[in-house]
């Protein structure tokens, strides 16, 4: 599973984070992290590639619900993103 992250546009300065999760259900408290969160810098022109496969013995195995969270680590400030996802499953 590839993910293809374009970032268009950022309006606030603090450190923001992409988490990609994954669930056997689609019940919110069995979702857990595909891998380390990805931070979202800055607007670019190249996608951010984040790939997630069986073969390389994920600790979390990819499962049938896949989502994104955006998560800023500064609590008190008010934050605007606007990004693209294009996701390509594949099998072996």
């Amino acid at each position: 599973m590839v993910f293809f992250l374009e970032l268009a546009r950022r309006t606030t300065l603090s450190p923001q984070n992409m988490i990609y999760e994954t669930a056997p259900f689609r019940d919110a408290s069995t979702f857990r992290a595909l891998g380390t969160p990805l931070s979202i810098t800055s607007a670019g022109a190249t996608p951010t590639v984040s790939r997630f496969a069986l073969y390389d013995n994920p600790a979390q195995p990819v499962s049938r619900w896949v989502r994104w969270r955006t998560v800023s680590q500064d609590t008190g400030v008010s934050w605007n993103i606007t990004f693209r996802i294009t996701m390509m499953a594949y099998a072996r």
